[in-house]
């Protein structure tokens, strides 16, 4: 499992540069699409909170596939827009380690691997983004 999309607030006051949006936005890829994954960063690090996971599958600019909580319960974790896996992370680097048909490879190794030969593929389904604006349980101002 893994959430898509995340409300986001860059504050206008002191925004992050990073982001070319000011105020709240719902970040997340929407398209459908089939992406070539053109970079691995194995030694990557959640920012917000706490992860043992490590490393961040690239999709584009900032959006990336990386570590997210260990169950849809644990609060604290955030996401500007990248799709965080739920559970435990190495555990789906294992099963794309499995598949890549590298046994003596560690799971980095072989992302890595499969990077470089190009076959590293992630297809998207399309998806409605959600209304954050119109859907809040509770109102948060700009």
């Amino acid at each position: 499992m893994a959430p898509r999309f995340m409300p986001y607030f860059n504050d206008p006051a002191r925004p992050d540069p990073h982001y070319g949006l000011k105020g709240w936005a719902n970040a997340g890829l929407s398209s459908a699409n089939r992406i070539k994954v053109s970079r691995y960063k194995q030694d990557y690090a959640v920012h917000n909170r706490y992860s043992p996971g490590r490393g961040a599958i690239v999709l584009r600019s900032t959006f990336y596939i990386h570590a997210g909580p260990a169950t849809l319960n644990d609060w604290g974790f955030g996401s500007a827009g990248c799709i965080e896996i739920i559970g435990n992370y190495d555990d789906f680097k294992n099963a794309i380690a499995g598949l890549s048909g590298l046994s003596n490879a560690s799971s980095d190794s072989a992302i890595e691997a499969l990077v470089a030969a190009g076959k590293l593929t992630v297809v998207i389904q399309g998806a409605k983004v959600p209304d954050i604006r119109n859907n809040q349980t509770r109102r948060v101002h700009d």
